[in-house]
């Protein structure tokens, strides 16, 4: 017998979840971070110049990683809403209101390495540097999918109610997070440590819901919006 639509979509998303957490953890072990602000941006020119190539394959695994994701989270949506949750409707409207962000991050990083490339100097190349902006631009439209993601899963048991939990604790620490764009030093500090913890707690939690997801695929749940009792939460 064919596959319900069902299974099948639990099964993309899970698969997109896993490709989006391998593309992550390939942006952050195999390529370098962008030099920092507080360096000329002759320095910052320099250093671009000489990754050029590198950084503008970084940006394609990004916007990659950013539609894998966007698959990811629109499968979990639709899982909370075959589960009769209405935090579905947050849920998606978090993880789409990311992707488009991150996007801009990896096009500032696109222009500024077409700028140098073309012989841009001084400080116009500031009006194109955007660093690791990508990061602080997902902070909240992540926070609310995760709230969103938790809420539902708290309300009704389609993924494991664990990852609910997580979910919870991972908004939070999104929605401080973001606030490294108010911190003194250069890299954001000390908000920048909640920000790298939510980025930790997301990955592991996409991985994690990815095989919950595929160990479920299909499952009937119907039943799933019956209200539990908070003792069994």
């Amino acid at each position: 017998m064919p596959d319900s639509p069902e299974r099948t979509l639990d099964r993309v998303g899970a698969v997109a979840g896993g490709v989006a957490v391998i593309l992550l953890m390939a942006l952050i072990q195999l390529f370098p971070s962008a030099p920092a602000a507080d360096e000329s941006i002759a320095t910052i020119a320099d250093v671009t110049a000489s990754r050029s190539q590198t950084l503008l394959i970084e940006a394609y695994i990004g916007a990659l990683s950013a539609g894998a994701l966007l698959v990811f989270g629109a499968a979990v949506a639709a899982r909370l809403r075959r589960a009769g949750s209405v935090w579905w409707m947050v849920a998606i409207v978090g993880m789409t209101a990311s992707v488009p962000l991150s996007l801009v991050g990896w096009l500032m990083s696109i222009v500024f390495v077409r700028a140098v490339g073309h012989g841009v100097s001084g400080d116009a190349l500031w009006t194109a540097y955007g660093g690791d902006v990508a990061g602080f631009l997902q902070a909240v439209p992540y926070a609310v999918f995760m709230l969103g993601a938790g809420l539902g899963i708290r309300a009704t048991g389609a993924l494991p109610r664990w990852t609910g939990v997580i979910a919870f604790v991972a908004a939070a620490l999104f929605v401080v997070g973001a606030a490294s764009v108010v911190g003194r030093e250069v890299d954001g500090a000390p908000f920048i440590f909640p920000l790298m913890l939510a980025y930790l707690a997301i990955t592991l939690w996409t991985a994690a819901v990815s095989v919950a997801m595929w160990r479920r695929a299909g499952q009937d749940l119907s039943l799933a919006g019956v209200p539990v009792p908070a003792e069994a939460v």
